[in-house]
């Protein structure tokens, strides 16, 4: 540790500890001034005790990145960051918070409250000269879309001229290591790339130079217009441009790269709300071999104004579907639908089971075959090694044709309900790597349970999803291993 000595206990997510003693002086967390979180080490850091802030900063700023002394070899790094109104709003609701001295989790009216302080306090919450918002109503809305960081008093409607108050107030949670995710997905999707973003035609040099900085909390790229991208990490005693694909640390969670931009996850990555039309998501493992089960319980959606009701589709899928468009949509999708429990595949419906609706605990297994493909991933001579946001990946244009996808004879679905087994969904589904996957309709909300603590153990048999990750990152290694051993025989 780099602040103090690390003989405490920390949480998961290392933003308080029991001792409540943090930064180089060992003092207690100051609710009153600013504190910062290095990206590194994790540790906090007093204002007083810095050396590199440009100016006096607001308690519970988001919007910055910061690497203490000893983490950077000796000099602070501080810059801030543009976080957008979320960053500015998570500010605003946290300083509101420290000043209510009331019993209950306070909320807030937009008029009245978040955007006096907003108006009063922009210059410092923005820090990067991004233009004020004009209207509450744009700052309204962007807190009545949000149910994950922004919550109303219970039994109110969400709107925009409500009241809004932090889903945690715990000051600690206001951390660019928590909400890193806002500080990169500012601005709504859009086909045109910008600058610095991986793009075909703008490969960059293959040769890497130089030390990386920490890539856990930087943004991935999404998978989206026929590319990919998977995490590149340097070979162990190797040159300083040799790579390989990077393990997965884990644990196995729903994907930043392998999801529809608008879908909201949380902080565990086990949970996802949808937004406006059917868009989809997947698991960060796949598996293409043996037997596989994981467990979905479907969340109160959210009911939005004049807006139709939440649908869920759940399921299986390779991860060269399209995320713009529900599960089950294409050949590479299989899906079970909520409201008449129907199956979907290449976007036909047919009768399977009974729905499901809130509070139902869904299990999805897959029975794999040894595919005659092979096991291991391998890496083509297409990929090329990109630097994005300061961490490398291997980037590929995806080529597949999924009409030439070969079905897997033995290879099928089943599903449960509450334990309940449902039958087989779909057999001899086609060949290949399979996702853990699910397509959220308007305001819709699913978690997920990778295990290996099920509500509804799956029948004996069936290995849970988080154990596919140790499959995973073996292949990883041996992929990289024969690759090497076929490198060396060709040059001979």
């Amino acid at each position: 540790m780099a602040g103090i000595e690390d003989d405490r206990t920390w949480d998961p997510l290392h933003i308080q500890n029991e001792q409540d003693r943090y930064c180089v002086c060992g003092g207690p967390w100051d609710s009153e001034n600013f504190m910062a979180h290095c990206s590194v080490c994790k540790d906090w850091f007093h204002e007083a005790c810095m050396e590199a802030l440009p100016t006096k900063l607001l308690p519970g700023l988001v919007n910055y990145s910061y690497v203490c002394k000893a983490c950077s070899g000796g000099t602070e790094q501080f810059a801030r960051k543009d976080g957008g109104f979320k960053c500015a709003l998570l500010t605003t609701l946290g300083a509101l918070t420290a000043r209510h001295t009331g019993t209950t989790p306070p909320v807030f009216s937009v008029k009245k409250d978040i955007m006096r302080f907003i108006d009063e306090y922009w210059e410092v919450l923005s820090g990067t000269g991004k233009q004020k918002p004009k209207q509450w109503t744009t700052v309204g809305t962007t807190l009545m879309q949000d149910s994950t960081l922004f919550v109303t008093a219970p039994d109110t409607q969400r709107s925009t001229t409500g009241a809004y108050g932090l889903s945690n107030t715990n000051p600690r949670w206001l951390s660019p290591n928590v909400h890193g995710a806002l500080l990169v997905d500012v601005a709504p999707p859009s086909t045109k790339r910008k600058a610095d973003e991986p793009a075909a035609g703008r490969r960059r040099e293959r040769r890497v130079e130089g030390e990386l900085p920490v890539q856990a909390q930087a943004a991935y790229p999404f998978n989206k217009d026929g590319y990919r991208y998977v995490l590149a990490e340097k070979v162990p005693g190797g040159h300083a441009d040799e790579f390989r694909y990077a393990c997965n640390p884990g644990p196995v969670s729903l994907s930043q790269q392998d999801r529809a931009p608008q879908l909201r996850l949380s902080e565990d990555r086990l949970t996802v709300t949808g937004e406006k039309g059917y868009c989809s998501v997947l698991a960060s493992t796949g598996v293409n071999h043996g037997r596989w089960y994981y467990e979905a319980t479907v969340l109160p959606g959210e009911r939005l104004v004049d807006r139709p009701e939440p649908h869920v589709r759940i399921g299986w899928s390779l991860n060269i579907s399209n995320l713009q468009g529900p599960c089950g949509f294409e050949r590479s999708s299989y899906a079970w639908r909520d409201t008449d429990g129907s199956k979907f595949h290449q976007a036909k419906g047919a009768p399977y089971a009974a729905g499901f609706a809130a509070g139902d605990v869904l299990g999805l297994g897959i029975e794999l075959p040894h595919p005659p493909s092979g096991l291991l991933p391998r890496r083509t001579e297409k990929e090329t090694l990109i630097v994005y946001k300061q961490m490398v990946f291997y980037e590929s244009k995806d080529a597949a044709d999924k009409n030439a996808l070969k079905p897997l004879k033995g290879a099928r679905i089943t599903a449960f309900k509450n334990g309940v087994p449902q039958g087989v969904m779909f057999e001899d589904i086609v060949e290949g790597t399979y996702y853990p996957a699910v397509a959220l309709y308007m305001g819709a909300q699913v978690q997920f349970n990778f295990g290996p603590d099920f509500a509804c153990p799956p029948p004996p048999g069936y290995r849970p999803m988080c154990d596919a990750l140790h499959t995973q990152n073996a292949g990883f290694v041996l992929a990289d291993i024969i690759d090497k051993i076929e490198a060396k025989t060709a040059k001979k």
